[in-house]
C-alpha cells in the first residue's frame, strides 16, 4: 500500500511551509564565516590538504539546509555559487596552484548535496506525485492548463491508483517506499499477495469468504524470501479457491516464489487444479509453481499467457513431476486467445520423459500463439517432431525447446 492522496497533501503542504529560498541563501553566507577560518587555519599550519578543501562547502550547506529547509534544487544552486566564490576566493587569497581550482565542481557538488532537507518516504511520494496535488489545490488554473500536462496528471493518478490498490501479505512493514503498514484493509483494494506460504490458509480462507473476491483483479498465492521455512502444500488452498467465484480477476498465481533479493525459489505441491479456474472468467495470466494434477481439458476464454515452472536449478526444492495425463490434458486444452507460453517441467533429479500433444498447436486450440517455450525431459526425437509439425503447419510461432533453460 501506498500513501493517501490526503497524506502525501499534507506532507507536500508541510514542506512548503517550512522551505526558506532566502533562508537558505542567509544561511549559506552565515556559514561562510566559519567555512573561511578554515583557508586561514590552512595558511597557519602551512599545509593544503585536500580533504581540508571539502570543509568548507560542507558546512556551508549544512547551515543553509538548517535555515533553508529546502529540497528543491533551484533553491539550493545559490548556495553550491556561494561555497564556490569562496573557495576561488580561498585559493586566491592563499596564492594556491591552478591545480586546486580543479575541485570547483566538487565544491558546488558538496553545497549542493548537504543544503538538501531529508525526505521521509511520504514527502518522497508527495514530491512524486506533485502534478496530482497541483491539480487539487489549484481550482481556477486547471481550466487553463495544456492536454499535454493534463494528461501526464491523470497518467499519474491511475498509477497511484493502481499501485495503492494492491495489499501484501507476508512482507515486512520497512521496505522501499512502495510499501506501507496498514490497519484496515482498503475497500478499494484490487490486489491481493499472499505471501504466506501454505500456511497462511487460514488468512486465505477469511479472504475467501469476503466481500474482496467479487472486485479483486491480480491474486497471488505463494511465499518469499520472508517465509523460507513456511509450508509449501497448496492443496487445501487450491481446493477452497475452486469453491469461490472471481468474477473480475485477470491475474493469477498459484504457488509462486517471490524474490524480495538475490535469491533463488521453492517451488511444493498444488494439488487438484481442474475446477480452480471456472469461477474466473476474465483470467489473462495464469502462473502455476509446482506440482499439480488436471484431470481433463480445460477452456480459457480470455487467457493470453500461461507459465508454469516445477523446479529451481539452484534450490531443488520441488513437489516432483507431474503426470504425463496432466500435460495432455493441459495441452489439449483450449485457448482462443493465448500469446505467450512457457512450460519449464525440467527437474534436476528427473527420471521422466514426456511426449508432447501434437493438437497443442493447432488453429483449433491455440490460434492466436506467437511464443512456446518448453523445458524438461522428453523422449528421444520429440523436440524433432514438434520442430516439423511448426514447419508443416506454417504456423508463425517463436519456439524454443530445450532440455533445460539454463543451458
Amino acid at each position: 500500500m501506498l500513501f493517501s492522496n490526503e497524506e502525501m497533501k499534507t506532507a507536500y503542504e508541510e514542506l512548503i511551509r517550512k522551505e526558506s529560498p532566502s533562508g537558505a541563501i542567509l544561511g549559506a553566507f552565515i556559514g561562510s564565516i566559519p567555512a573561511a577560518c578554515v583557508y586561514l587555519l590552512i595558511e597557519d599550519i602551512r599545509i593544503a590538504a585536500i580533504l581540508l578543501f571539502l570543509l568548507p562547502p560542507l558546512i556551508v550547506g549544512v547551515t543553509a539546509k538548517f535555515l533553508g529547509k529546502t529540497h528543491k534544487a533551484k533553491h539550493r544552486i545559490p548556495v553550491g555559487l556561494i561555497a564556490v566564490c569562496l573557495h576561488i576566493t580561498g585559493c586566491l587569497y592563499l596564492e594556491l596552484s591552478p591545480l586546486y581550482y580543479l575541485l570547483t565542481p566538487l565544491i558546488f557538488g558538496i553545497s549542493f548535496v548537504s543544503a538538501r532537507i531529508h525526505l521521509n518516504r511520504v514527502d518522497e511520494w508527495a514530491l512524486e506525485f506533485l502534478p496530482i496535488l497541483e491539480f487539487n489545490s489549484d481550482s481556477d488554473g486547471n481550466a487553463k492548463r495544456s492536454e499535454e500536462i493534463n494528461a501526464r496528471k491523470e497518467k499519474q493518478r491511475l498509477i497511484e491508483m493502481e499501485r495503492q490498490s494492491d495489499v501484501y501479505f507476508g512482507i515486512p512493514s520497512n521496505l522501499p517506499k512502495s510499501y506501507r503498514e496498514f490497519r484496515n484493509l482498503p475497500t478499494e483494494a484490487k490486489g491481493f499477495y499472499f505471501y504466506l506460504g501454505s500456511d497462511g490458509i487460514e488468512v486465505i480462507e477469511q479472504f475467501l469468504q469476503s466481500e474482496y473476491v467479487n472486485q479483486v483483479e491480480r491474486l497471488v498465492i505463494g511465499d518469499s524470501t520472508y517465509a523460507l521455512g513456511s509450508g509449501l502444500k497448496y492443496d487445501k488452498i487450491t481446493e477452497a479457491v475452486s469453491k469461490v467465484n472471481f468474477a473480475n480477476v485477470k491475474e493469477f498465481s498459484l504457488g509462486a516464489s517471490e524474490l524480495f533479493c538475490n535469491a533463488h525459489c521453492v517451488f511444493g505441491t498444488i494439488g487438484d487444479i481442474t475446477n480452480s479456474f471456472t469461477g474466473m472468467p476474465k483470467l489473462k495470466d495464469l502462473y502455476l509453481g509446482g506440482a499439480f494434477e488436471l484431470h481433463k481439458p480445460l477452456y480459457f476464454p480470455e487467457l493470453e499467457r500461461l507459465t508454469i515452472q516445477l523446479d529451481d536449478y539452484y534450490t531443488c526444492v520441488n513437489g516432483g513431476p507431474i503426470a504425463q495425463a496432466t500435460l495432455d490434458n493441459l495441452l489439449k486444452s483450449r485457448f482462443p486467445k493465448l500469446k505467450e507460453v512457457e512450460i519449464d517441467l525440467e527437474r534436476f533429479e528427473e527420471d521422466k520423459e514426456y511426449t508432447l500433444v501434437d493438437s497443442f498447436l493447432s488453429e483449433l486450440q491455440t490460434p492466436n500463439l506467437t511464443q512456446l517455450e518448453i523445458y524438461g525431459s522428453f523422449k528421444s526425437g520429440e523436440f524433432e517432431r514438434i520442430n516439423h509439425l511448426v514447419k508443416m503447419n506454417n504456423k508463425q510461432v517463436n519456439l524454443t525447446l530445450a532440455e533445460s533453460k539454463y543451458e
